[in-house]
């Protein structure tokens, strides 16, 4: 009976959409005519499988995934798919980015993401005026980013262990030790700053590293 249905409906004369529900109930009724119809589709579709519209590669069925979900596909997997709907169809457009004191337009973006607000001149005139103005006028983080901008051009390895993937900027002398009046300038004195890894800074600061 399994090597049977098609012909059997085709003789009867019955129109294609009630045939083709026939021949899957006839399917249903003998499981081993349905196995192997399966079967026969998948092997054919692995012969000749779709193509991914991004890399070309071939779109082939998962483990347990039913035979047209995988011809549904465009795409073999979820990079390819992000990846050609985000160039072709982006959601937004990047807005301009305008120093906040001379109005021009900032070019340039940091590879981190980070949204610059001062464009490189006058950021280096703002890093001018934080370094006249005394402990007292000024914050700490101001302190701490005008420290790391005096090191910058210095190799970023740690003095103490020589690890270079991640160093921060230390004060010999604490800022805590500095008076009110004195100026910015003074405490990130070049001679006053070093570079240490996070662990050798935190037992720098804790006096278990002695320099």
């Amino acid at each position: 009976m399994g090597a049977t249905p098609r012909p059997l409906v085709a003789e009867a004369g019955i129109e294609p959409a009630s045939r083709s529900l026939l021949v899957s109930i006839l399917c249903y009724l003998d499981p081993m005519t349905h196995a192997r119809k399966i079967s026969k589709a998948r092997l054919d579709y692995l012969a000749n499988p779709h193509k991914c519209h991004y890399c070309g590669g071939s779109i082939l069925p998962r483990t347990n995934e039913r035979l047209f979900e995988t011809k549904k596909k465009k795409f073999c997997n979820r990079h390819c798919s992000s990846t050609y709907n985000n160039a072709a169809f982006p959601k937004r457009k990047r807005r301009p980015r305008h120093c906040f004191i001379c109005k021009k337009r900032i070019e340039y973006e940091r590879p981190d993401g980070y949204i610059r607000k001062l464009c490189s001149e006058c950021l280096k005139g703002y890093r001018t005026r934080v370094g006249g103005k005394t402990k007292k006028q000024t914050s700490p983080r101001a302190i701490c980013s005008h420290a790391r901008w005096q090191t910058r051009s210095r190799q970023q390895r740690c003095i103490s262990c020589n690890y270079d993937r991640h160093v921060e900027t230390c004060h010999l002398k604490p800022i805590s030790k500095f008076s009110p009046l004195d100026q910015v300038d003074t405490i990130n004195n070049p001679k006053n700053l070093i570079l240490l890894c996070r662990n050798c800074h935190w037992e720098f600061d804790h006096g278990l590293l002695v320099l």
